[in-house]
């Protein structure tokens, strides 16, 4: 399509070659559509490169909200290592616990079977033995709880940190969804001002053709086509948010923005 500046000079030149009415009125609409034409496709650019603006900060936050995922897996991993430690922990408590019952049991035994005269050393030494056994286990005991219930704090710990990481997640995802859904609304804002652009550019052609051909009909339906073209400007401009009627951008340029308010179809459907 032919620049506006063009379509300007061919109607400046047309304006000054005649004296006609009729291309002194010409002149005049097509100077003032070639300064809706600049006006509407100024507004476009800046929109689509405010989409893509939005679409590199959603892009980032949600990069953002992967590295806390990968934290809290990897606070998950030491959790899991942690609650490990702890169950092997309690394992030996478990284990000596026993052995100490045994050694209960085998002193009260000793002290309440009586014993020949000349076996009572023997026995004495024996429930000397167990006794300091029985105390070694109860400082063994204790010391296995001690261990235990500090990884058991640090399991808990842990759970707490991952609880506020994935707050965290949630709330950079949340942010990252809002910045999606904005360039999402102001691209299909820009794809209207690119339909309203075509339109006032083509009501442009119209009217340098009427100049040309110095029939009326090429003029009024340029005017038309620009005032079409300004309506679509205007509905674009207050285009509210969700408008399902937008027209398709994969249509009108062959890519589509990514949609994470969509579920990706299951297999099944897939299969099918």
């Amino acid at each position: 399509m032919a620049n506006t500046h063009e379509h300007l000079e061919h109607a400046e030149h047309a304006a000054h070659g005649s004296h006609n009415g009729f291309d002194r009125k010409v002149a005049l609409t097509i100077a003032i559509v070639a300064a809706v034409v600049a006006t509407i496709g100024m507004i476009g650019h800046t929109m689509h490169n405010n989409t893509l603006i939005y679409t590199t900060q959603s892009g980032q936050e949600d990069v953002k909200k992967g590295q806390e995922e990968v934290r809290k897996a990897q606070e998950a991993v030491k959790k899991g290592q942690t609650e490990a430690q702890e169950s092997n922990i309690w394992a030996q408590y478990q284990s000596k616990r026993l052995r100490q019952e045994m050694a209960k049991n085998q002193l009260t035994l000793l002290t309440l079977q009586p014993v020949l005269e000349d076996k009572k050393q023997q026995r004495d030494d024996a429930i000397k033995k167990l006794t300091q056994q029985v105390a070694t286990y109860d400082s063994e005991l204790a010391e296995l709880k001690t261990k235990a219930e500090a990884e058991k704090a640090k399991v808990a710990q842990i759970e707490a940190k991952m609880e506020k990481l994935q707050e965290k997640a949630d709330e950079i995802g949340k942010k990252a969804e809002k910045i999606n859904h904005k360039a999402e609304h102001v691209h299909h804002q820009a794809v209207w001002f690119d339909f309203a652009h075509l339109s006032a550019e083509l009501g442009l052609v119209l009217c340098s053709i009427a100049v040309l051909t110095k029939k009326k009909p090429f003029w009024y339906v340029g005017i038309v086509v620009t005032v079409v073209g300004i309506g679509l400007a205007t509905y674009g401009y207050k285009l509210p948010d969700h408008h399902k009627d937008a027209p398709s951008a994969e249509t009108n340029y062959g890519y589509k923005l990514p949609d994470h308010h969509k579920d990706a179809p299951s297999a099944e459907t897939k299969g099918h």
